[in-house]
């Protein structure tokens, strides 16, 4: 059960974003690389791209997560562990795809 925990969290953290962007740079919160730190403009940017983006692919995720616990539940009741790892790893590579794409489509616009 990866996807959705990590849809609530993203979902927190897109709405936060959103609503109340990190002002400064700063060590805790806040959208931080490379191309974000380099100037005051690319932070603010950078801050609320990732909340569209996050906030964008959010239902996709929700939905795979819903779908994931689903069938969780359905491979528990009928007791294929093989079937749980197989289900874990894809849920492991929509999470690895979801976070990819927000970085790489924040990027390109800075």
């Amino acid at each position: 059960m990866l996807l959705l925990p990590l849809a609530i969290i993203m979902g927190i953290f897109g709405y936060l974003f959103k609503h109340y962007p990190p002002e400064e740079k700063n060590l805790l919160y806040g959208y931080r690389t490379k191309k974000a730190l380099k100037n005051e403009a690319n932070w603010k940017k950078a801050q609320s791209l990732f909340s569209k983006f996050t906030l964008k692919y959010l239902p996709i995720i929700i939905a795979s997560g819903i779908l994931a616990l689903i069938l969780e539940i359905i491979i528990g009741i009928s007791n294929r562990n093989n079937l749980f790892y197989i289900l874990l790893i894809i849920e492991a590579i929509i999470t690895i795809w979801y976070l990819f794409i927000i970085y790489f489509k924040v990027e390109k616009r800075l």
